[in-house]
Protein backbone atom coordinates (compact mmCIF):
# COMPACT_ATOMS: atom_id res chain seq x y z
CA UNK A 1 0.00 0.00 0.00
CA UNK A 2 1.33 3.34 -1.14
CA UNK A 3 2.86 5.49 2.25
CA UNK A 4 -0.07 8.56 1.25
CA UNK A 5 -2.65 5.67 1.36
CA UNK A 6 -1.47 4.70 5.37
CA UNK A 7 -1.56 8.22 6.02
CA UNK A 8 -4.99 8.86 4.87
CA UNK A 9 -6.43 5.81 6.46
CA UNK A 10 -5.23 6.43 9.55
CA UNK A 11 -6.25 9.65 9.61
CA UNK A 12 -9.34 8.25 10.74
CA UNK A 13 -8.27 6.28 13.25
CA UNK A 14 -8.18 8.10 16.92
CA UNK A 15 -5.02 6.96 18.45
CA UNK A 16 -3.46 8.07 21.65
CA UNK A 17 0.33 8.19 21.71
CA UNK A 18 1.98 7.41 24.44
CA UNK A 19 5.15 7.62 25.89
CA UNK A 20 7.32 4.60 26.87
CA UNK A 21 8.81 6.25 29.76
CA UNK A 22 10.81 5.20 32.41
CA UNK A 23 8.36 3.50 34.70
CA UNK A 24 6.64 1.35 32.16
CA UNK A 25 10.18 0.34 30.90
CA UNK A 26 10.69 -1.24 34.27
CA UNK A 27 7.01 -2.70 34.35
CA UNK A 28 8.29 -4.50 31.33
CA UNK A 29 11.04 -5.71 32.52
CA UNK A 30 9.41 -7.13 35.57
CA UNK A 31 7.43 -8.77 33.68
CA UNK A 32 10.48 -11.09 31.95
CA UNK A 33 10.61 -13.75 34.96
CA UNK A 34 7.08 -14.21 35.37
CA UNK A 35 6.08 -14.52 31.35
CA UNK A 36 8.94 -16.30 29.89
CA UNK A 37 7.22 -19.73 30.06
CA UNK A 38 5.04 -18.12 27.86
CA UNK A 39 7.22 -16.92 25.25
CA UNK A 40 6.25 -13.36 24.82
CA UNK A 41 8.17 -10.83 23.21
CA UNK A 42 9.41 -7.30 24.32
CA UNK A 43 6.44 -6.15 22.65
CA UNK A 44 4.15 -8.18 24.07
CA UNK A 45 5.51 -7.32 27.53
CA UNK A 46 5.49 -3.68 27.06
CA UNK A 47 1.65 -3.88 25.91
CA UNK A 48 0.71 -5.86 28.85
CA UNK A 49 2.73 -3.41 31.15
CA UNK A 50 1.32 0.06 29.27
CA UNK A 51 -2.69 -1.65 30.01
CA UNK A 52 -1.68 -2.76 33.81
CA UNK A 53 -0.77 0.53 33.88
CA UNK A 54 -4.07 2.73 32.82
CA UNK A 55 -5.98 -0.37 34.14
CA UNK A 56 -7.12 -0.99 31.06
CA UNK A 57 -8.65 -4.22 29.28
CA UNK A 58 -6.38 -5.53 26.32
CA UNK A 59 -7.70 -6.69 23.07
CA UNK A 60 -6.23 -9.47 21.59
CA UNK A 61 -5.94 -12.64 19.50
CA UNK A 62 -3.07 -14.12 21.92
CA UNK A 63 -4.29 -16.76 23.73
CA UNK A 64 -1.09 -16.38 26.22
CA UNK A 65 -1.91 -13.14 27.44
CA UNK A 66 -4.62 -14.95 29.05
CA UNK A 67 -2.43 -16.58 31.79
CA UNK A 68 -0.78 -13.16 33.15
CA UNK A 69 -2.44 -12.31 36.12
CA UNK A 70 -3.25 -8.79 37.02
CA UNK A 71 -4.76 -8.41 33.20
CA UNK A 72 -7.93 -7.44 32.38
CA UNK A 73 -8.40 -9.10 29.19
CA UNK A 74 -10.46 -9.53 26.08
CA UNK A 75 -10.02 -12.59 23.42
CA UNK A 76 -11.05 -11.50 20.11
CA UNK A 77 -10.82 -15.67 18.84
Amino acid sequence: MPDADIITMMEGVPLTLVAFDQATAHACGLLCASTRHLGLSLGDRACIALAQSREATVVTADQQWAKVLELELRLVR
